[in-house]
Parts: structure tokens; sequence; C-alpha cells
């Protein structure tokens, strides 16, 4: 209905078309080839639709019919984030969509069904302009290389820079479910 309205429209590969597509991206990327079997495996899901990026409805169609940015881990909402340093500036700041998993699980990019897949639509229709964002700095700070004096219990780093990136090889298991 949403597509109707719009009046927008979407060129749609079949859905094997789509699946097959990512897979070869995942493989042949320069980046993408050397994630870990585990998280590569996570990358091909089902494109979703829109309904699936936590919007409402009428905002999620000037999306669709303007296309738009996304910022990941963009933290709390109420924060300085992005777009209220976008909206204070003048800027476009209702062309961005600002992804965290502390503004809601509907936020939660791991989750099946969730926004990534919502957002892989997008990608696929050409509507995802650009993505910006930043580590997830709990796991990946550098304030978890600097020793504390008087605090051997501070954070410790769980990630390395050559092979560790996805969890370096000396992490507890709940370090490891937070990486």
């Amino acid at each position: 209905m949403e597509e109707a309205r719009c009046g927008v429209q979407a060129k749609r590969l079949d859905f094997e078309e789509e699946v097959q597509w990512m897979n070869r991206l995942v493989e042949v990327h320069p980046v993408l080839s050397k994630l870990p079997d585990w998280l590569k495996g996570r990358l091909v899901v089902d494109p979703g639709d829109w309904s699936s990026i936590p919007l409402n409805r009428r905002r999620r169609r000037m999306l669709r019919e303007e296309g738009f940015a996304v910022h990941l881990y963009s933290g709390e909402e109420g924060s300085f984030t992005l777009g209220r340093s976008m909206k204070s500036q003048g800027g476009p700041h209702e062309k961005l969509v600002e992804l965290d998993k502390k503004q809601g699980t509907e936020h939660d990019l791991l989750k099946d069904g969730g926004p990534y897949a919502g957002l892989l639509r997008a990608a696929v229709e050409g509507k995802l302009l650009a993505v910006v964002g930043g580590p997830n700095c709990r796991t990946r700070s550098l304030l978890r290389h600097r020793p504390i004096e008087g605090q051997p219990d501070a954070p410790r780093p769980v990630r390395s820079w050559k092979g560790g990136e996805f969890g370096a090889s000396w992490i507890t298991p709940k370090e490891e479910a937070m990486v």
C-alpha cells in the first residue's frame, strides 16, 4: 500500500537473485571476505521491507522517495547525536536515521527481521545514500588500553588490530559476548 501511495517504482530482483548477489558480494569484497564465517553468515539475509526500519510510516515514505543516510551506534536518544547537531546547524536532519540498541530493541541490528533487513531493502532500491558510524565504544575504546593506577580491575582491551578485531584470543566468555 505504501508503494502504491508513494508512486515509488521499486526495481526488485526476485528473492533468489538478491540472495545470490549478496553471497557473491560477501565472498569477493576485499573487506567482507576477511570477516569471520559466523559473521558472514549473518550478513546474507532476506532484504526485508521498509517497515523494519524503526520509524513512522510518514517518515519512511519520505525517505523512500528522497533517500537517506544512516548513523550506526548513534548513542542514546536525548544525547548529543549527529542528528541533533545537524538540526542545530540547519542541516537535513530529517534525512538521517539514527540507530542504536540503546534506543530500544527495535533498533537492534542483529535481530532477525530487524532494521538490518530494512536497510538492505533500502540499499537494494538505491535509497541508502550513506552509512556513518563508529565502533562500539564499550569494546573498542582507547581508554581500555591505558592502565588506571590503583584500579587493577579496570576494563582491559578485548580486541586487537591484527586478527582480533572480533575478539582477542585472551578474552573470557563474558567479554566475548560483549564483543
